[in-house]
């Protein structure tokens, strides 16, 4: 029986060892992994003593040693099976946090505005998510069709536009709660993200090149955008009523609107009215479509036209050494209108050589015979409906004609004649600051004497009326044809320039004595006596900045005057030679002559300024 008692007392103080030094180790930190087991192996020494020392006083009860020896054996054994068992190494560990399935989304790009066309908006989640609750779950207000890409393992989600956001829109995406993680954890809160859209891209139509309010036809059309836009849907867009071919080409620079210009094949049609629009959407490279743009609508420039020639169609008494010279009412292409120019001697048709120049900003083509014409022969000038102007249009000939043409003949007399001219006006301009010298191809009559200076001025009256009506247009009113004047100084009809003074020194000096040169000459040219600035030099007004025009007409001097305004005033529209003059701001004083020769009138205009 004592045999039993002490075995049952070993087990009980074992299993109670075992219980304190459980509870002992459960307040260790983590930090000291050797702490649980020291302080269970303390514990276990210390719970043990009692335990022991009961067992040992039962066992000093029994008379039989052996018995006490195999019982404190057997402590002894159990004491040390625990103390290996405290002290022996635990394997270390932590106990995992529980699963948290819920998945959390932002959004992955800043909120901005002037979103693009087809520039996605994305959504970063914190966990994988399943593809097809969050596609479920998403709305866009207002509806838009859309694609969804992901990214990141399923972390990163973008949101495009099928086609394009509509331009200046206010959207919202939302995420709703129904959306899943990949685990199967739900969205933690609904996702709400907000931005605008860009503005749709505008777009205008201009002809490259307008004269007045004219088209040149050789140059095209320019559209503007105020971004880069697909040329192909351009291309596909663009209507050109009536129907011309002609190719695009895009100027595309950083931080500026894209240029496109269209150039036709070959020019278009002159005096002919063309309209050009967009018969479909024109896309930006974005995708969002041109805000819609006007029709526009443009006339052509007309075809160029011979205003003269010099001689004068019928003309008679012309001076074995003038120079020919056509002019036209617009700059023409030297080539082509040269290679378009004849003078041939009759009755055989010889062609006359020469050298050709040009003058006031090539629309007078000069001709000098290489030698003088023949006294008392016959010449006829054409030019072929090959000659071009600038812009590549072929000039006008009445009828159909495939040339235009004037004859001509040569005084008998050894006496040169000047010829008269059926133009209203000539013009020229100095805009060089170098000394002037006479053209080598309109050289000085020979046996014709410079103006005198002395000249009188029985028509200073109207010199001074005729600088009245200069000063009319000059300051922005516009002259009629009846010499009145509509609004001067209003700016009204063009922009305000400061009148002109009239000088008296010039007008006595220069315009004058010219105007009664060519005017009892039967003439009409700035060339007669070098250039006007020679003139000018002569009497000792040596600066660069002059220009001249004149008028010569059959009538009146009165009249004449009024016919001359008007003419430069008809010049507005193109800018012609004569407008230009008038109207520029360079010049302060003015020289007028009036002369009348038995009905046949020049007043001459001398621009000038000191």
């Amino acid at each position: 029986m004592p045999r039993a008692v002490d075995v049952a007392s070993v087990w009980y103080a074992a299993a109670r060892m075992k219980r304190v030094g459980r509870l002992a180790g459960s307040g260790a930190t983590e930090h000291d992994p050797r702490g649980p087991r020291l302080g269970w192996a303390i514990l276990v020494v210390i719970a043990a003593v009692p335990v022991l020392a009961g067992v040992y006083m039962l066992s000093l009860r029994s008379r039989a040693h052996a018995l006490r020896i195999v019982v404190l054996g057997m402590v002894l054994l159990a004491a040390g099976a625990l103390a290996v068992v405290a002290l022996a190494p635990q394997a270390e560990g932590r106990h995992p946090p529980p699963i948290d399935t819920r998945a959390i989304a932002r959004l992955a790009t800043p909120l901005v505005a002037d979103v693009a066309g087809n520039q996605p908006i994305r959504l970063s989640f914190n966990v994988p998510m399943d593809r097809e609750s969050v596609g479920a779950a998403l709305t866009i207000t207002p509806p838009v069709q859309i694609r969804l890409r992901w990214a990141n393992a399923d972390t990163l989600l973008s949101v495009a536009p099928l086609h394009a956001w509509a331009p200046g829109t206010l959207y919202t995406i939302s995420v709703g709660s129904g959306a899943r993680s990949a685990a199967g954890g739900p969205l933690g809160d609904p996702v709400r993200a907000l931005f605008f859209t860009a503005d749709a891209p505008t777009a205008t139509i201009r002809a490259v090149a307008l004269v007045g309010s004219r088209a040149s036809p050789a140059a095209g059309f320019r559209f503007t955008f105020s971004r880069e836009i697909d040329v192909d849907s351009l291309q596909a867009a663009l209507q050109i009523t009536p129907p011309a071919t002609g190719q695009l080409s895009a100027d595309l620079q950083r931080g500026a609107p894209m240029v496109v210009t269209w150039v036709p094949s070959q020019p278009l049609a002159p005096d002919t009215t063309y309209s050009v629009t967009f018969g479909a959407p024109v896309f930006a490279t974005d995708g969002m479509a041109v805000s819609p743009v006007p029709r526009y609508v443009v006339r052509t420039l007309d075809q160029p036209a011979v205003v003269r020639t010099r001689p004068a169609d019928h003309a008679q008494g012309v001076a074995a050494g003038a120079s020919v010279s056509v002019r036209f009412d617009r700059a023409m292409d030297r080539s082509t209108t040269q290679a378009a120019f004849r003078l041939v001697a009759l009755p055989n048709g010889a062609r006359v050589a020469g050298t050709f120049s040009w003058a006031e900003h090539d629309t007078v083509l000069v001709f000098v015979p290489a030698q003088a014409l023949a006294a008392g022969h016959a010449y006829t000038l054409s030019i072929a409906a090959t000659a071009r102007d600038r812009d590549g249009i072929p000039i006008a000939l009445p009828g159909g004609a495939t040339s235009l043409r004037a004859s001509f003949r040569v005084a008998a007399s050894a006496v040169a004649r000047a010829i008269s001219t059926a133009t209203p006006a000539t013009a020229v301009t100095r805009a060089s600051p170098a000394p002037v010298r006479s053209p080598a191809a309109t050289p000085k009559p020979p046996a014709a004497p410079a103006p005198s200076a002395s000249a009188s001025a029985p028509w200073l009256s109207v010199e001074q009326y005729a600088l009245q009506l200069l000063n009319c247009t000059r300051t922005g009113g516009w002259v009629r044809s009846d010499g009145t004047c509509d609004g001067y100084g209003s700016g009204r009809y063009s922009s305000y320039v400061a009148p002109l003074t009239l000088s008296a020194g010039i007008s006595a000096n220069v315009s004058r004595p010219y105007a009664k040169y060519q005017a009892v000459r039967d003439a009409c040219s700035h060339f007669l006596d070098g250039t006007p600035g020679d003139r000018l030099a002569r009497a000792g007004y040596t600066s660069y900045r002059w220009a001249e025009n004149i008028g010569c007409q059959s009538g009146s001097p009165r009249q004449v005057a009024i016919n001359s305004l008007t003419f430069f005033q008809s010049e507005k529209s193109y800018a012609g030679g004569h407008w230009v003059n008038l109207k520029n701001p360079a010049y302060s004083m003015v020289g007028i002559g009036v002369w009348d020769a038995n009905g046949y009138v020049l007043v001459v205009f001398d621009f000038y300024h000191p």
